[in-house]
């Protein structure tokens, strides 16, 4: 997607903290949610870029989005792959259908490559995503 076509759904926030790129996202999102979502993500990986980092999500309410994005965020994983991220933590919090949402984020992050696993609680997330990034990188 290029442009905006309607107004976004959901919400989210984008921030960095020192390895860890952390996302807070309030779904059901659409097409549009997903490109604003993917534009402010690749502008904090690229501030990651060269260095060993993972993806800390935290997704609110519902974690469905629309089908056309499945395709656009198996790429968006592998092109931060590309800018060394390392794994994804995924905590789901008041989720409608939870194992639903489990599925559809492990087939996309099973399709990029992605070390992922899903959490309760962000500290058990953050921790396991700190051993992950002092796990040596295989050569």
């Amino acid at each position: 997607m290029s442009r905006i076509k309607f107004m976004p759904q959901g919400d989210f926030s984008v921030a960095t903290e020192n390895q860890i790129l952390v996302a807070s996202i309030t779904g059901p999102w659409n097409e549009e949610l997903a490109y604003l979502f993917g534009r402010k993500a690749n502008e904090c990986a690229d501030l990651l870029s060269g260095t060993r980092w993972a993806l800390l999500a935290t997704i609110f309410n519902d974690g469905m989005h629309t089908p056309d994005t499945f395709d656009a965020t198996v790429q968006m994983v592998r092109q931060h792959r590309q800018k060394g991220r390392a794994a994804t933590a995924l905590v789901l919090k008041d989720i409608s259908g939870p194992e639903i949402v489990r599925r559809v984020f492990s087939r996309i992050y099973e399709k990029a490559g992605e070390t992922y696993a899903f959490f309760d609680d962000e500290a058990s997330a953050r921790c396991w995503l700190e051993d992950r990034l002092g796990e040596t990188v295989a050569q």
